[in-house]
């Protein structure tokens, strides 16, 4: 872990009208939040989580599918090899922040993603300048409350989570051996926040 002074974030662009007003205060709000806690708090509380759910799983059937979890696609044995390599967080100097009314396939046709609720990446390649992009239409935004479409279970909340651990430096790109996964980033990183803040 390094860097751990609190990034600035940058709103660039809110798309939506009041939808996208609404969604980015909520993104504000949340990213505040999260960015209050120590740093190598989240981390310790990830890996301890990660470390946790490896022990209750080294024991399945490693072929047989995470019902229990209430992941019925996704073998043990991928839940595990997400777990791995341990969490180590650094944080950005500023995270640009884009509230889009269209899916990240309008970016990025080759990946098809029209199901995806945010991405964090780095910025023109700068891990210390990473962007945070919201895409308005996978969310449903309901009695001031906002759900993902897609996984309506899954609060707005654990979509923040799962991209402020990339936005932090945990992905594929620029840790070998990560695998950008619902568990690794939406399910342990929400669990290791709820163990440090409660509800969020």
């Amino acid at each position: 872990m390094s860097n751990s002074g609190l990034p600035i974030i940058h709103i660039e662009q809110i798309q939506g009208g009041h939808k996208g007003q609404f969604v980015n205060s909520e993104t504000q709000r949340i990213l505040s939040r999260l960015m209050s806690i120590p740093l190598q708090s989240i981390q310790d509380e990830c890996n301890r989580v990660a470390n946790s759910r490896r022990e209750k799983w080294k024991n399945k059937d490693q072929n047989a599918m995470m019902i229990e979890e209430g992941l019925t696609n996704i073998p043990y044995k991928q839940g595990i090899r997400e777990l791995d390599p341990s969490f180590l967080l650094t944080a950005p100097l500023n995270i640009h922040a884009q509230i889009l009314d269209f899916h990240l396939d309008a970016l990025y046709p080759q990946q098809s993603a029209n199901r995806e609720a945010a991405a964090g990446v780095p910025s023109g390649g700068d891990p210390m300048n990473p962007k945070l992009m919201i895409f308005l239409p996978t969310l449903e935004v309901k009695n001031s409350s906002i759900t993902w479409k897609h996984k309506p279970g899954t609060s707005f909340g654990s979509v923040i989570v799962h991209e402020f651990l990339h936005l932090y430096g945990d992905t594929p790109e620029l840790r070998p051996g990560v695998v950008d996964g619902v568990i690794r980033h939406t399910d342990v990183g929400t669990e290791a926040i709820r163990n440090l803040i409660g509800d969020f």
